[in-house]
């Protein structure tokens, strides 16, 4: 069969696809035929997608294709553990069903205007759900795991989007297959408009093929809409490719389309295996990104490091590790670290201490928040606003300091830190090696030069005696 998904035809999307767990007990999926049928008007949801801290809130839409059903279908969203804490929504109105086949899209706005009727948030829903609607007792569709995906704007790491193939190739679900029998035979993997693929310039493609066999090779490239400029001179065997996009960086502007296909002379069917949610465009800033020394920073990066790799990085990471009233405290990372998770860096000296990490493994995209006691360590996958009275590292004294108001934002592969209601604008924060510095509010009317912190993390003046922490470093005054 012929790839069906979805176009993205405006900016670089990032997406999330679903993956199928088991329906209930009046339901049943077969991948092979992807054929989802129903006996009975209730328990015949398949689950789609789980979310844990509140991932949903990241996304701006739901796209899903079906075909040949008969019956009505709904797409459900869950929000607690009780038999009533869901909401059916099919992007017009609760309790809304689709009564035809095709694409359909659900925005994410439309259901949080649904939920806060019922004093909840995107961030509470915990599954997605499909299946067949309540007024249908029987049905049947047609659904495949990558005609299902969330989507939001142009992320630090975007998962493919296969679409458009050329009239010589097919690709195949759920074996994942490609097939072709001439030169037009170039996929769509990511779309976008001109200048959309600069923010990416410099970073990373990675993605990973098998089955592809000996005298067979693969292309991959910036497409604009006539020609396509090639990523290297082809791969000719299987396993996960990273490509640095740099050399290819003044074709960039002009690409509408990263394509991949069959290098010319290779003729198979099928001749290679690939998985659109196995392929990652990454923006340069997670490995040219720059530190300064004993400066701290946030990080959230989308691969991990060994223990080796931390080891060798010139700076310390520290993760959160616990929380309460006033008080945070990092400890430092001595083992691994997690791909997506949030960690404070302190380099050692001035530099781009992850610029020879591009041959590191992306992770798809994932939950990007852990919960400490009372606060809330949370990732960046874009350019994000802040919420108000959350904590952001400050670079202009080495501090993190409370958001006040709208308009404040971080940059990708950075984070931010949410507290309770109610709590002080200034906490003391406390590393393993007993350095202690403060939180701050970010409008304090005090140069940072000039700061002082006590060991307690309160601040003091000129007149202050001992020791006290300044621009996060250590004083003794007399």
């Amino acid at each position: 069969m012929m790839l069906s998904v979805g176009m993205v035809n405006a900016k670089i999307t990032n997406v999330k696809y679903a993956t199928f767990g088991t329906p209930g007990s009046n339901a049943t999926y077969t991948e092979s035929t992807a054929y989802y049928a129903w006996t009975g008007g209730s328990n015949n949801l398949m689950q789609l997608f789980s979310f844990t801290n509140g991932e949903l809130a990241n996304y701006t839409q739901l796209k899903l294709t079906f075909s040949s059903n008969s019956g009505n279908v709904r797409v459900n969203f869950v929000y607690g553990s009780g038999s009533s804490d869901n909401v059916t929504y099919n992007g017009t109105s609760e309790s809304g069903y689709f009564g035809s086949a095709g694409t359909k899209t659900i925005t994410m706005s439309g259901l949080e205007t649904i939920l806060k009727g019922k004093s909840k948030t995107l961030a509470d829903i915990t599954a997605i759900r499909f299946g067949g609607d309540q007024s249908s007792s029987t049905g049947y569709c047609t659904i495949k795991w990558n005609d299902v995906y969330l989507e939001n704007d142009d992320d630090a790491v975007v998962t493919a989007v296969f679409g458009t193939i050329g009239g010589n190739a097919t690709y195949s679900v759920p074996s994942y297959n490609c097939s072709n029998t001439g030169s037009n035979n170039l996929m769509d993997c990511y779309t976008g408009a001109a200048g959309d693929f600069d923010k990416y310039k410099d970073g990373v493609l990675q993605f990973t093929i098998s089955g592809l066999s000996s005298g067979n090779m693969v292309r991959i490239g910036y497409h604009n809409g006539s020609s396509l400029t090639e990523f290297g001179s082809g791969y000719g065997s299987s396993g996960t490719k990273t490509v640095s996009l740099s050399d290819k960086s003044s074709n960039a502007s002009a690409a509408t389309t990263i394509k991949f296909g069959a290098r010319s002379g290779t003729a198979a069917s099928p001749f290679v295996t690939i998985r659109p949610d196995e392929m990652f465009l990454v923006r340069s800033e997670a490995y040219t990104r720059s530190f300064t020394k004993d400066q701290k920073s946030t990080v959230w990066l989308p691969f991990a490091l060994t223990a080796e790799d931390v080891a060798a990085v010139k700076g310390k990471f520290y993760e959160l590790t616990a929380g309460s009233g006033t008080s945070l405290t990092f400890t430092e990372v001595t083992g691994t670290t997690e791909a997506y998770k949030p960690y404070v860096f302190v380099a050692s000296e001035d530099g781009t201490p992850f610029s020879e990490m591009k041959t590191k493994t992306i992770v798809a995209p994932k939950t990007c928040a852990y919960t400490v006691g009372d606060f809330t360590f949370v990732g960046s996958m874009k350019n994000t606003a802040v919420p108000d009275k959350a904590y952001g590292y400050n670079s202009t004294d080495g501090t993190f300091s409370q958001a006040s108001g709208t308009g404040v934002t971080i940059d990708p592969f950075r984070a931010y830190i949410t507290a309770p209601s109610g709590t002080n604008a200034r906490l003391s924060v406390i590393f393993s090696d007993d350095e202690t510095t403060g939180i701050q509010n970010v409008h304090a009317a005090q140069p940072a030069s000039e700061v002082m912190y006590n060991l307690a993390g309160q601040r003091v003046n000129d007149g202050h005696k001992g020791l006290v922490i300044k621009n996060g470093k250590k004083y003794v005054i007399k």
